[in-house]
């Protein structure tokens, strides 16, 4: 990839004062359901961020991506969960775009 990364404008507003969310990837290789490259980020409640996340903090999860080097050439998907409990959040996403540190 000619990018380091994906950045991400996100405000949240839930239950807690924060909140952990992920960032899946997925590619060719994510043949399962779950599987998936995987990021987590915080977020602080009633506020805008912007999230840099660089392709190398993207783990494999699930079968067949655990070993498997993520190669974006083969990206289809990207979806951005709160996930490991129940609850009812509201999640706001301002922009999303590839990153270069230069």
């Amino acid at each position: 990839s000619n990018f380091d990364g994906i950045e991400l404008t996100l405000f949240f507003e839930g239950p807690d004062n924060k909140q952990d969310f992920n960032v899946h990837l997925k590619t060719d290789a994510c043949t399962r359901q779950f599987s998936s490259y995987r990021a987590t980020f915080s977020l602080k409640k009633s506020s805008w961020r912007t999230v840099r996340l660089r392709w190398d903090k993207f783990i494999g999860f699930g079968a067949c991506v655990e070993l498997t080097p993520l190669d974006l050439s083969t990206l289809r998907r990207l979806g951005i969960v709160a996930i490991g409990k129940e609850m009812d959040v509201t999640l706001g996403l301002s922009s999303i775009r590839f990153f270069r540190d230069d």
